[in-house]
């Protein structure tokens, strides 16, 4: 039996791997990734068929998870009506993208596949969590393994590679990891937002080694980008916050603020130590910032552009969109020259408001039940209140619901803790 158990959490292991990071490796198998994990999920979902199992099904008629498909659906369908009005082919299923669209409810099924899976096992709620923290840091492993073993790294090489073009300034100061690709931007925050979600796992649970793995899992972050750093420390302020405002617990608030800046410290050290032009890029990242505070060089600060990049669609396109993204010029062949790497501009210009309210409103759903089920200050709601002010950020530096990496956590961290929160509550 407890071989048996032993087998089956290790392919749940790799599994969750390929559920949350979504790695490509179509350079040598030649095998896209969404298909792979499509098919890792049809293999569960075939096994509940034929055991007859009604547990997994059963959760797909939970009301949040519901309206979340439904919702996303919908949103797909707007958007594809309103890109044939924008004078898509009906032909360009690219452009319309539908099944792009659509892959939340993959990434829906698989959540719920996982959570299943650990409740047939016996994990208790806590139990959970720390599975999902096991799976980041066995990748925070292999990043940092990448610094010293070369022709470990070369496989982040070929990954990033196979889609993109030879670019050395970031093949010598990023590219640590194994995901789909989105180093720069989806990846780095997500180990942002997932060293977050572990240092306040270590705090609500007593768990003091914790602290190191957020260390670990952050350091995920700094070999990769800049971003995912500024929303892991305004993540932490947001908390030292809540708990002046709250909890007045002055000694508590030290304690974690003297844990942020030795960290940021020990951090920078480390970096400068063994990774010299990576400590270029952050240091490029503080200077960049200071000179748009001072208004110095505006023309090539990168703070100074993503500002710019601010702006929306004017007349009825803000209510029902135009029908196209403006990312990397994508709207120049609509016959729109601007460009915008902002996620909610993206939103905006796509479908407008009508979009962004079925657009987001099946993620702020499930926020709205784990908030129902956890009403007092506690991890779920703690980590809930920060993955709001975390996408929030995200969606400005880019676009948030086309990283395939962000949305798959943000729906299994969510739905995680909901179903654990229905449970609680003895929902079946």
């Amino acid at each position: 039996m407890g071989m048996k158990i032993n087998v089956k959490l290790l392919i749940l292991y790799l599994y969750a791997f390929i559920l949350m990071y979504l790695p490509d490796f179509s350079y040598a198998i030649k095998i896209n990734n969404f298909i792979l994990l499509a098919f890792a999920t049809g293999i569960y979902i075939v096994k509940y068929l034929l055991k007859k199992d009604k547990t997994y099904f059963s959760y797909l008629k939970r009301k949040p998870i519901f309206v979340f498909i439904v919702l996303d659906i919908l949103a797909t369908c707007y958007y594809a009506i309103r890109t044939l009005i924008a004078g898509t082919d009906i032909t360009d299923f690219y452009n319309m993208r539908i099944m792009q669209n659509l892959m939340p409810i993959l990434y829906m099924l698989g959540a719920l596949i996982i959570y299943k899976e650990l409740n047939d096992i016996g994990y208790t709620k806590e139990q959970k969590y720390k599975f999902i923290i096991n799976v980041i840091l066995i990748q925070s492993f292999i990043a940092i393994s990448m610094i010293f073993l070369e022709s470990l790294r070369n496989i982040a090489l070929n990954i990033f590679y196979s889609n993109h073009e030879f670019n050395e300034y970031i093949t010598q100061s990023r590219l640590y990891g194994i995901c789909d690709g989105d180093y720069t931007y989806g990846f780095q925050i997500l180990h942002g937002i997932f060293a977050l979600f572990i240092l306040m796992y270590a705090y609500f649970y007593k768990k003091k080694r914790y602290i190191l793995y957020s260390i670990i899992t952050l350091m995920v972050t700094f070999l990769n980008g800049r971003f995912g750093i500024i929303i892991f420390f305004i993540g932490i302020l947001s908390f030292i916050l809540y708990l002046l405002i709250k909890k007045m617990d002055i000694i508590k608030v030290l304690k974690i603020l003297s844990f942020t800046i030795i960290t940021g410290a020990l951090m920078v050290l480390i970096i400068y130590e063994f990774l010299p032009n990576t400590f270029i890029l952050i240091e490029h990242a503080y200077n960049d910032v200071i000179s748009f505070v001072n208004e110095e060089d505006t023309a090539n600060n990168e703070t100074a552009s993503l500002v710019s990049m601010i702006f929306f669609p004017t007349g009825l396109s803000i209510i029902f969109g135009c029908g196209f993204r403006i990312f990397g010029y994508k709207g120049k062949e609509y016959g729109f020259n601007e460009t915008s790497d902002v996620g909610f501009v993206n939103d905006a210009f796509m479908g407008g408001v009508v979009y962004m309210i079925l657009l987001y409103s099946g993620y702020f759903y499930l926020i709205a039940y784990i908030k129902k089920f956890f009403k007092k200050f506690c991890f779920e709601r703690t980590v809930t209140n920060l993955f709001i002010i975390c996408i929030f950020l995200a969606n400005i530096k880019g676009e948030v619901f086309r990283s395939h990496l962000l949305m798959t956590n943000i729906i299994l961290l969510l739905t995680v803790i909901m179903l654990s929160g229905g449970e609680k509550n003895g929902e079946k």
